[in-house]
């Protein structure tokens, strides 16, 4: 009976995850989520409160998993010439696009999901948050270039505006080209080099 259970709420899992991928969450409906698994819409609130409650069993592992992430990129220890810094900024750069890299390739649909399908859900600021965790953590690791000094006001705005520009950049290579993994992933590190070389110098950090 169990093993038979778990069946229908992989159908359900499934039909699902394809009419969200479709459609995105706000007009996804539960009658076509029941016709194509199979299951009566009655028989699908057994296993699921709600669309919602659905939506959420589909995204919010690799949801965690990319919070985690981006909570803990950036987090450098300081080094005291601009040298090791900007070389440290870059290592962490790299380990950060690593497990990124990592992540979207084993749930690359998922994420679609959960970035580009996911209005109207509790999702739906989602990207957001990790913008903000990402700029949060940009500002830190600057303020480490200045000996541990808080930014200007003006240095802060372009730290935040570099850190947008960045993850705008990565999106729009993990987007156009998401078929051809090698030419992504080229273009993701040459895109992170290019952003970050000599940065401490470019940004006078360390200097002050």
């Amino acid at each position: 009976m169990q093993v038979k259970k778990q069946e229908i709420k992989e159908k359900i899992y499934r039909a699902a995850f394809e009419e969200f991928y479709e459609k995105g969450f706000k007009k996804a409906t539960m009658s076509t989520i029941s016709d194509n698994s199979g299951v009566p819409v009655g028989n699908i609130y057994r296993y699921y409160k709600n669309k919602e409650a659905i939506f959420k069993d589909i995204v919010e592992d690799v949801a965690v998993e990319l919070s985690n992430l981006f909570s803990n990129c950036l987090k450098i220890k300081y080094l005291s010439t601009d040298k090791s810094y900007s070389d440290s900024l870059r290592k962490e750069v790299l380990e950060f696009l690593e497990k990124l890299l990592e992540l979207s390739l084993k749930n690359k649909r998922t994420i679609e999901i959960l970035f580009e399908k996911s209005h109207g859900s509790k999702f739906d600021k989602f990207e957001k948050n990790l913008e903000l965790k990402f700029i949060e953590n940009s500002i830190y690791t600057a303020e480490l270039g200045l000996r541990n000094s808080k930014l200007s006001q003006e240095d802060t705005e372009i730290v935040k505006v570099s850190a947008k520009v960045f993850l705008k950049g990565l999106e729009t290579i993990m987007v156009n080209y998401s078929d051809n993994e090698e030419l992504k992933r080229n273009l993701m590190f040459r895109f992170a080099d290019f952003f970050i070389t000599d940065i401490g110098s470019r940004m006078k950090l360390g200097k002050r």
